[in-house]
């Protein structure tokens, strides 16, 4: 598992949700900086928070922790 391409994908679906890392945190019940922290590839969600964050960031865990999430646009 790619520690930095999973905190990519975390920061991408985050702003594509419209989300701050406060708000993420907040939804999740945790601290921001543990946000801060997973978008850095400083560390990983718990994986009692997977199953919210898949949610709040509209994907699956199995995305998520690949970081196989960021489709770019053809438009």
């Amino acid at each position: 598992m790619d520690v930095e391409r999973v905190g990519k994908a975390i920061a991408y679906l985050r702003k594509r949700a419209g989300y701050t890392p406060i708000d993420l945190a907040d939804r999740i019940g945790i601290s921001d900086m543990a946000v801060f922290k997973w978008e850095r590839g400083l560390g990983l969600p718990e994986i009692g928070f997977l199953r919210k964050l898949s949610i709040l960031l509209d994907t699956d865990t199995d995305s998520l922790l690949s970081g196989d999430v960021i489709h770019h646009d053809s438009s």
